[in-house]
C-alpha cells in the first residue's frame, strides 16, 4: 500500500515522459537479425531481446544475487555494499559502482533494500570491530570532504518464507527454535532461481513501458536509477527528494473513493475479506426540546463556544431526567454530545444556586484535562459566572495550592484514587463542598470492571455516606460510558442507587461508517503452508497509504512494542521510498510518554497537524484529539468492546469513515475471521463486578470507620451484605454497637488500601545522546527487566536507543541514540506459584479440581540476544539476573502425575506439553472473559532451562497456571471469569487442538499460539501440541488411545519429564 503502481503492465516505476519524440534512441529496441531460437529458462528473459545495457545489468544481478545469498547463509554479519564488492570483484572483473546498484534497485525495488547504517550501530550489532575497516563514501560539505560515519547496507527480501532457513539440528531432545544450524543447500539454489526469475520479470515490466512510451529503455533507467542513489545521512544532501519535489500530499479522497482505490492497487493481494464487508448506514439528526428553558446567559455561551443552537433528543431526555431527581446512565457510542449531558444542568444549576459545588471524577488525569478545557470554553462566554472557581484535584496538584482549592473551588477534576486516599479522610475540610453537592459525574463507566470496579463501588459507598452525614439528600449521579450490556444493572452496582434513567440512544448525526477485515495475504501465494505475512506490517503500509491520501487514520496496537515497531516500520519505509516528507505528519502515541510529551501530541492531532497516530488503547477513551477519518484496529483488542470503541474514533465529523480491523494469525481473531457478522451482532460482554468480596469490602470498611464510625443498623444501607459479621471479623468493636478501624490499619487506612495496581518504584528512562538528559518515559519494573536491560535496543517513537545502564537504586536507565536494524529478545523465565486458595470446583470429569485464588509471580531475566530481522542469532550475552516479583490473583489446575507419566511412555516431553496447553486454553479465554490480550498470563517455559543437557536445577510442578498481568488490585479479575468457564475452555481447546490441520509438533497459531508470542514475551520454544491435546483429553476425562498420536523427540522418559515434579 505504499506505493500508487501505474495500472496493468505500467506497474514498474513512475516516469517523466521526454518531451519530444526526436530524443528517443529506437535502436535499442531492435531485435538482432539471427535470434537464437533456444528456449529460455521458465521466468527468464530470452537474451536476444534485451538490450546490451540490460543484459549486461542482468549478469550482474546474478553474480550479486548467488554471491549475496552464500554470503548470507555463512556469516551473521549484515552484508555491507563494501563486504559484497570485494566478493564479486574477482567475478566482476571491477569495482561494482552505486549507479549500478541503483539500476539494480529501480528495476525491482520490492526485491532489494538499500539503507545506510551507522558505524557505531554495526559494530554493537555484534560486538566486532570488523566494520571499523571498511571503505566509507565521503561528502563535502561545501568547504570540506569529509568521510561519512555511515555505511551502505544491500539486503536481498526472501521471496517465500519457507525457502530459506536454516535446518534444525537432529538431537536427542527438542531444540530452541532460536538455534542457528545450518542452511539447506537445495533452499539456496530455489531461492537464487526465485530471485533471479523475479529481475527477469521486472525487466519485462520496464522494457515494455518504455516501448509504450516510446523512450530510450538505456537513458531512461539511468535517469531513474541516480534518483534514487543513496545518500549517507550525515551528508548535507541528505535527501534524494528535490526541492518541492513530492512534498505535496496527494488530494483529499473521500472515503468510499479509497475503499474502490485499496482494491485496485498494484500491491492488493486480496486482503479484503468480502463477508466482512458492513456498512452503517448515515444517520440524520433527531431533536428535542427541554422542559425548562435555559437562561438566555446560558443558551448565547453554548452558541459562542460550541455552535449549538439546539439539542439532541437524548441529551434532552437525559438532562429532563436530572432535573426530575432521577440518575442518569448515559452509554451510547463514541462522538454522542455525551459531555454536554452533565455541562448543562451544573452550569443552569450555579446560575439558580452560586454555591452548589460538583466532583467530575475520570479515570485519567488526560480525560479529566480535555474535559474542563470543555466546559471552561463555555463558562468564559458566562460573565455572570466568571468568578467560579474550576480545579483540578489529583496528585499532580502542588501541596500549597491544596487548601485554596479545598476553600474555593465549585468544580473539581478529580479520579477515584483522590476521593480514595484524599478527600473522603479528610471530609471534614471539605464539608462545605459536601453538603453543596449537586452532581456528581463519573465519565468512562465501563473502564470500573472487575477487582477495580469492586474498588470503585465501595468509595462511591463511602461517598454516599458522607453526604448525607451532611444532610444532603439533592444529589444526583450521572455516568456516561460506551455502549454495555445492562448499563443499568452496571450503575446500580457502582453506585449503589435505584431511581436511574437508562439513556441508550443516540440521536446525533453520522456519516457512514463502512467496516472491513484484512486478512494478511500468504508469503507464497502458491504455498498454504507458507504462513501469512505480518499484520504489523499490513497496517503499516495502511497507513502510509492512507495518510499519503490525506485521510486522518489511528492505527490502534494491543501492547506498547507492537506500537513502537509498527512506528518503526513505518519510518523505514518512508525513508526507503524517499518519502521522508510524511515523517513528521505520523507519531505514536502510548502509555509511559511523559505528559509533556503526550500533551503535545494530543495539540498536534488536534490541530489537524497530524495525519497518522499510532497508539495503545490510551486513546481509545474521550480525549477530544479532533476529527478522524480511519481507524485501524491491529489484531483483536481486549474485548468487543474495546473493539467498538476504536472503531468509534473514526467519524467525528459527520462525513463518511472507515474502520479496518487486520486480523493476526491468533485464534480468537480467526474465531471472528470465520464469523464477521458477530463483530456487529454479538452482545458486549457484561461487565462484573464482585460486590461479594469480603476482602475488599472489609479493607473499604476500615476505611469508612475511619471517616465516620460504623453503625451497622443505620449504615446497612450503604454496604450491602453481612454487614455486622464483615465488622465484627475484620474491625475493632467499640461501644453502642459502633466499629473503629483495627489497630493494624491505623494511623491512616486509605494509605495501606490500594485500589490499582500502581508500583511507586517506576523507573525513569533519560536519552544522554550528546550529553542531552532527556526524559522519555516512566517504567515500571517488569517492563525494564523485559525490555530496558544494560545493552537492549529500546523504541521510542519509532526510533531504536541502546540502553546504556540501569541504576536499580536510583530507579535510571539511561540510553543512547543510535539506528539499528536488529533488536534484542531477552532470556528469561518466570514461577508462577499459587500463595492463597480462595476457592475450588471441579471439572465435570468429576475428579480434578480447579482452585482460584492469590499467586505469586517472579521475573528472572539472565540474559538476551542480539537478533536480526529474519530472526537469526547475531550475539548472546548474559546479565545479571535481578528477580521481580508481583501478586496477582489467578487459577491453577494441579496436573496428576501419572498423566505426565503416559506422556513420557511416548517420549513425549511434560513440560512442553503443559505450556502448550496453557497457550492453547488462553488464546480461547477472551471469548469468555470479556477480555484478554496481554491481559491474562502463564508461566512460559525457557528452552535454555528446559532442554540443556546436563540435569535443571529448575524443576517446576506439574501445573496449568494462569494469572491476571494487572496484579492483585489492578485487574479486572478476568482468571474468575475464566475459571467460571474452565470446563467450556478445556473442551474448545481439545476441539480445536485436534481438529487443526497444521502437523507442526510446536503447533501454530489456529491451535496453539496466543498473542503473549507477540513481541516477544513468550519465545514459544517449548511446546507440544499433542502432549497438550492427550493431556487436556484426560483431565476432561476423555478416552485417549496413545497409540494414535506420534512419539515425542525425547530418548527416553527421564528426559521427557526431567524438569518437572509433582504437585
Amino acid at each position: 500500500m505504499v506505493d500508487t503502481p501505474v495500472k496493468q503492465e505500467e506497474d514498474v516505476i513512475h516516469l517523466n515522459g521526454l518531451k519530444n519524440e526526436s530524443d528517443i534512441n529506437t535502436s535499442s529496441l531492435q531485435k538482432p537479425k539471427r535470434p537464437s531460437k533456444k528456449r529460455s529458462h521458465e521466468g527468464e528473459l530470452e537474451l536476444w531481446r534485451l538490450p546490451p545495457a540490460y543484459n549486461t545489468l542482468f549478469d550482474v544481478f546474478k553474480i550479486i544475487n548467488t554471491t549475496y545469498t552464500f554470503l548470507y547463509s555463512k556469516s551473521s554479519l549484515t552484508i555491507t555494499f563494501p563486504l559484497l564488492n570485494s566478493s564479486i570483484r574477482q567475478s566482476l572483473r571491477r569495482d561494482l559502482s552505486l549507479l549500478e546498484l541503483s539500476q539494480l534497485k529501480t528495476v525491482v525495488p520490492e526485491l532489494i533494500e538499500l539503507n545506510y547504517k551507522s558505524l557505531e550501530s554495526l559494530i554493537m550489532e555484534t560486538n566486532k570491530n570488523v566494520y571499523a575497516d571498511m571503505p566509507r563514501q565521503t561528502y563535502t560539505d561545501g568547504q570540506h570532504s569529509q568521510e561519512s560515519n555511515y555505511i551502505l547496507t544491500v539486503f536481498l527480501i526472501q521471496t517465500s518464507e519457507s525457502t530459506v532457513k536454516r535446518q534444525k539440528k537432529e538431537g536427542p531432545t527438542m531444540k530452541s527454535r532460536i538455534q542457528k544450524g545450518k542452511f539447506d543447500i537445495n533452499a539456496l539454489k530455489k531461492e537464487i532461481d526465485n530471485r533471479n526469475a523475479i529481475f527477469s520479470k521486472g525487466l519485462q515490466k520496464l522494457l515494455r513501458f518504455c516501448s509504450s512510451k516510446r523512450i530510450d529503455p538505456e537513458k531512461h533507467l539511468i535517469e531513474e536509477a541516480e534518483k534514487r542513489i543513496p545518500t549517507p545521512p550525515d551528508a548535507v544532501a541528505n535527501s534524494p527528494l528535490k526541492a518541492g519535489e513530492d512534498h505535496e500530499l496527494k488530494a483529499p479522497s473521500s472515503i468510499e473513493d479509497v475503499l474502490v482505490n485499496l482494491a485496485e492497487e498494484g500491491t492488493y493481494e486480496g486482503q479484503i475479506v468480502r463477508e466482512s464487508l458492513y456498512q452503517y448506514p448515515a444517520v440524520e439528526p433527531r431533536f428535542g426540546n427541554l422542559k425548562r428553558n435555559l437562561s438566555q446567559s446560558l443558551v448565547n455561551a453554548l452558541y459562542s463556544s460550541k455552535n449549538i443552537e439546539r439539542l439532541y433528543s437524548h441529551q434532552v431526555d437525559a438532562i429532563n431526567a436530572l432535573w426530575e431527581n432521577l440518575h442518569v446512565i448515559v452509554s451510547t457510542g463514541t462522538s454522542s454530545g455525551k459531555s454536554l449531558i452533565y455541562q448543562i444542568p451544573i452550569l443552569d444549576e450555579l446560575e439558580k444556586d452560586i454555591k452548589s459545588t460538583s466532583f467530575f471524577v475520570f479515570p485519567t488525569k488526560a480525560l479529566a484535562q480535555d474535559q474542563k478545557r470543555s466546559l471552561m470554553d463555555v463558562l468564559s462566554y458566562m460573565p455572570s459566572l466568571a468568578h467560579i472557581r474550576i480545579d483540578t484535584f489529583d496528585g499532580d496538584t502542588p501541596i500549597e495550592a491544596r487548601n485554596g482549592i479545598i476553600e474555593n473551588a465549585t468544580i473539581i477534576f478529580t479520579n477515584p484514587d483522590m476521593l480514595h486516599q484524599t478527600i473522603l479522610p479528610n471530609h471534614r475540610r471539605w464539608d462545605r463542598f459536601f453538603k453543596n453537592l449537586k452532581l456528581f459525574v463519573l465519565d468512562e463507566a465501563h473502564i470500573y470492571n472487575g477487582i477495580f470496579g469492586v474498588h470503585v463501588a465501595m468509595i462511591m459507598r463511602r461517598l454516599r455516606r458522607i453526604v448525607e452525614y451532611y444532610h444532603n439528600d439533592r444529589y444526583r449521579f450521572i455516568s456516561c460510558s460506551a455502549t454495555i450490556e445492562q448499563p443499568v444493572r452496571h450503575m446500580n452496582m457502582i453506585f449503589g442507587v435505584k431511581n436511574v434513567k437508562l439513556i441508550d440512544y443516540t440521536a446525533s448525526p453520522s456519516g457512514a461508517k463502512h467496516f472491513l477485515m484484512w486478512n494478511p495475504p500468504l508469503v507464497d501465494k502458491n504455498n498454504v503452508n507458507s504462513g501469512r505475512k505480518p499484520a504489523i506490517m499490513e497496517a503499516a503500509n495502511l497507513l502510509i497509504y492512507l495518510c499519503e491520501r490525506k485521510v486522518r487514520t489511528i492505527v490502534f496496537c494491543r501492547i506498547r512494542k507492537a506500537c513502537e515497531s509498527l512506528m518503526r516500520l513505518v519510518r523505514g519505509q518512508l525513508k526507503a521510498s524517499h518519502k521522508e516528507y510524511l515523517l513528521e505528519k505520523i507519531q505514536s502515541y502510548r502509555a509511559g510518554y511523559t505528559v509533556q510529551e503526550r500533551r503535545k501530541i494530543e495539540k498536534e492531532m488536534f490541530c489537524g497537524n497530524l495525519y497518522g497516530i499510532v497508539a495503545t488503547n490510551a486513546l481509545e477513551l474521550g480525549i477530544d484529539i479532533g476529527s478522524l477519518d480511519a481507524a485501524i484496529t491491529v489484531g483483536f483488542p481486549s474485548s468487543l468492546s474495546n473493539l467498538r470503541q476504536q472503531f468509534g474514533r473514526a467519524g467525528r465529523r459527520n462525513k463518511s469513515s472507515m474502520a479496518i480491523y487486520v486480523v493476526e494469525t491468533f485464534p480468537v481473531d480467526q474465531y471472528y475471521l470465520q464469523h464477521p457478522t458477530l463483530i456487529h451482532t454479538h452482545p458486549n460482554a457484561q461487565l462484573t463486578l464482585d460486590l461479594d468480596n469480603e476482602v475488599l469490602m472489609a479493607n473499604h470498611l476500615q476505611c469508612a470507620a475511619f471517616e465516620l464510625p460504623i453503625n451497622t443498623m443505620s449504615d446497612s444501607r450503604f454496604f450491602e451484605g453481612e454487614l455486622f459479621e464483615i465488622c465484627k471479623n475484620h474491625l475493632a468493636e467499640k461501644e453502642n454497637d459502633l466499629f473503629l478501624p483495627h489497630p493494624k490499619f491505623l494511623p491512616f487506612p486509605a494509605a495501606q488500601v490500594q485500589i490499582r495496581n500502581i508500583n511507586e518504584d517506576m523507573y525513569t528512562l533519560v536519552d544522554v545522546t550528546d550529553d542531552k538528559n532527556v526524559v522519555l518515559e516512566q517504567l515500571e519494573p517488569f517492563r525494564v527487566m523485559l525490555g530496558a536491560y544494560e545493552g537492549a535496543v529500546y523504541v521510542y517513537q519509532g526510533k531504536t536507543f541502546i540502553v546504556k545502564s540501569l541504576n536499580i537504586s536510583r530507579r535510571l536507565i539511561t540510553c543512547h541514540r543510535v539506528d539499528v536494524e536488529w533488536s534484542t529478545l531477552q532470556r528469561d523465565y518466570t514461577d508462577v506459584d499459587p500463595q492463597r486458595n480462595l476457592g475450588r470446583k471441579t471439572l465435570q470429569s468429576g475428579n480434578i479440581n480447579v482452585f482460584q485464588g492469590i499467586v505469586s509471580v517472579t521475573l528472572h531475566v539472565f540474559g538476551y540476544f542480539k537478533v536480526n530481522k529474519q530472526r537469526d542469532i547475531l550475539d548472546v550475552v548474559d546479565i545479571v539476573d535481578n528477580p521481580v516479583e508481583m501478586i496477582s490473583r489467578g487459577f491453577w489446575i494441579d496436573v496428576p502425575w501419572h498423566i505426565v507419566e503416559m506422556l513420557s511412555w511416548k517420549k513425549i516431553n511434560g513440560a512442553a506439553s503443559i505450556h502448550a496447553a496453557q497457550h492453547a486454553l488462553m488464546s480461547l479465554m477472551p471469548i469468555f472473559s470479556g477480555n484478554g490480550g496481554n491481559d491474562i498470563k502463564t508461566e512460559c517455559k525457557s528452552g535454555e532451562k528446559e532442554f540443556k543437557q546436563e540435569a535443571s536445577e529448575r524443576r517446576r510442578p506439574s501445573r496449568l497456571i494462569f494469572y491476571d498481568n494487572c496484579g492483585e488490585c489492578g485487574g479486572a479479575d478476568l482468571c474468575k471469569k475464566a475459571y467460571t468457564y474452565i470446563d467450556e475452555l478445556m473442551i474448545m481447546a481439545v476441539d480445536r487442538l485436534q481438529n487443526c490441520g497444521c502437523k507442526i509438533r510446536e503447533g501454530c497459531p489456529q491451535c496453539i499460539t496466543s498473542i503473549q508470542f507477540e513481541g516477544g514475551i513468550c519465545s514459544g520454544e517449548v511446546l507440544d501440541k499433542w502432549g497438550a491435546l492427550i493431556l487436556l483429553k484426560m483431565l476432561i476425562g476423555q478416552n485417549v488411545n496413545l497409540d494414535l498420536y506420534p512419539d515425542g523427540p525425547e530418548v527416553d522418559e527421564y528426559h521427557a519429564l526431567r524438569t518437572l515434579i509433582p504437585t
